[in-house]
């Protein structure tokens, strides 16, 4: 699983996220892979850099792709 967030949010602040992996982690039953992301200059609706949306969309995908198994998922 893979949870992301905005230091900047308004709308639901980064320690919500983080209450929210911590207990995820401490109640989990098995040894998949969660991952937590923090973005340091976004906000609730993603970074404002002009093509920093793309750059998240390639992290989400290339997180994906690794947890299917794909080479492509390892870059």
């Amino acid at each position: 699983m893979y949870i992301g967030t905005g230091l900047w949010d308004s709308q639901v602040q980064y320690w919500e996220s983080a209450k929210y992996v911590a207990r995820l982690r401490d109640r989990r039953l098995d040894n998949n892979l969660l991952a937590f992301r923090i973005q340091l200059e976004a906000g609730h609706g993603g970074s404002s850099a002009r093509f920093q949306r793309y750059r998240d969309l390639s992290e989400n995908h290339s997180f994906m792709l690794n947890q299917l198994g794909s080479p492509a998922g390892t870059k």
